[in-house]
């Protein structure tokens, strides 16, 4: 397991488009904690509204422009970038189609970032009792975010 860590300003800005009824996304700006399994969130950076070609309730596709310049910021502050989004008032389960697109994103996460660590991070439910889901993978491991 992986635990993932937030300070609280960040963590309410996460639950936040859980009260919309569409899916939001964002990269997270972690770094790792000296000695430890943790990654410290340090950053969000929302996906912009013109790079959504798709936003639905269910469902988003975003361009390249929505996650590419953020990938940069991690790779400038030696971070690794965690792929988030929401599934309002849904499960925070990866659906099938979530897992496509970590297969799609993993590689060009590590390589833009140059890192051998490609984590997704899914927050669901609503802001008063939200509930998340996440994976993490290193080299060929998989991991559970917590």
């Amino acid at each position: 397991m992986t635990t993932l860590a937030f300070p609280d300003e960040l963590w309410q800005g996460l639950l936040e488009p859980l009260a919309l009824e569409v899916e939001t996304a964002a990269v997270l700006i972690a770094r790792h904690v000296a000695d430890t399994d943790t990654l410290l969130v340090r950053r969000v950076l929302w996906v912009p509204d013109n790079s959504y070609l798709r936003r639905e309730a269910l469902a988003l596709e975003i361009s390249s422009s929505g996650y590419v310049p953020a990938l940069k910021v991690a790779a400038d502050d030696a971070a690794v970038a965690i792929f988030f989004h929401t599934h309002p008032e849904g499960d925070p389960d990866p659906s099938k189609y979530d897992q496509i697109v970590d297969e799609k994103l993993r590689s060009v996460f590590q390589l833009r970032t140059d890192q051998d660590v490609y984590a997704s991070f899914i927050l669901g439910g609503s802001a008063e009792a939200p509930r998340f889901s996440g994976r993490v993978f290193a080299g060929e491991d998989e991991r559970s975010l917590e």
